[in-house]
């Protein structure tokens, strides 16, 4: 044996490069991870303003008439049916991730969970529904159209109140009729609907009409509702607003109550408490 032979592998190769060719191939990745890192710190420290991604869409509200802009930046002009389905224009990046995905399961149309389907986002269907999305309903984030089996719903209570004060709702059927049911479960009812048409005018003589439902419920499912239960059609409400609504503190609200009109100028409200 050579005394030299003990510095080199049995391969004849050099530990040293082969060190080497291990530290490069981690060092490397590690590097671009930290410099990407450091990257994305610096975009969303000094190039991200405070209002949105592309302040350069807030543009047009610099030559709109000052009296069009009710909601200040928050203001646009679209139309149609996405008038009310697009996130505000000074939505910073991060926010509007969250309305996207909060608006993606919003749209989303969910069936009944099955074997085959096990782990699908849209499972959760049923057994006892209305509508198998929210915006079948509440259509484009807007309000509803007047259409039993459609987005219509019928809310249902007999006398009293419940622990809330609020309407209490029906023993069996609670306080919402569910028309539709997935595959092997019967719906909760049916819905029949007359419409009563009422004439009215206004103060300057002009003639309107309104419309009155008279509702009936036809092949209940789960026994009879009973003589005293009432019925309300509903219609689902538009949504805009709701997240800046949210972001009003409860200190602020009830410091706005006025429930005696002590002001004096007219207007007078109180906290409705859920």
């Amino acid at each position: 044996m050579h005394a030299n032979s003990l510095s080199h592998p049995a391969n004849g190769k050099s530990s040293g490069k082969r060190n080497w060719s291990i530290t490069y191939r981690i060092g490397i990745p590690l590097l671009v991870l930290a410099t990407g890192a450091l990257g994305y710190q610096a975009f969303k420290t000094y190039y991200i303003p405070a209002y949105g991604d592309k302040p350069e869409e807030l543009a047009y509200l610099e030559d709109a008439d000052p009296r069009t802009l009710l909601g200040g930046d928050l203001t646009h002009y679209k139309f149609g049916d996405v008038s009310f389905s697009e996130p505000a224009a000074n939505l910073p990046w991060q926010l509007e991730k969250m309305f996207d995905d909060g608006d993606g399961n919003f749209e989303r149309p969910f069936k009944a969970a099955s074997r085959q389907s096990q782990g699908s986002n849209a499972d959760g269907l049923g057994p006892i529904y209305n509508n198998t999305s929210c915006e079948a309903c509440h259509a484009g984030d807007g309000r509803t159209e007047p259409v039993i089996g459609g987005s219509l719903l019928v809310r249902l209570s007999v006398p009293g109140q419940d622990a809330h004060g609020g309407p209490m709702p029906h023993p069996v059927y609670g306080g919402q009729l569910g028309d539709l049911a997935t595959e092997g479960v019967r719906p909760e009812a049916q819905v029949a609907i007359e419409w009563e048409e009422i004439p009215g005018t206004y103060g300057d003589g002009e003639a309107y009409s309104l419309r009155r439902p008279h509702m009936t419920l036809e092949d209940p499912g789960y026994g009879p509702f009973g003589e005293d239960t009432m019925l309300s059609a509903r219609g689902a409400p538009a949504l805009f607003g709701i997240g800046l609504l949210d972001a009003v503190t409860d200190e602020t609200i009830i410091a706005g109550a006025d429930p005696d009109d002590a002001d004096g100028d007219g207007i007078s409200g109180e906290v409705n408490w859920v």
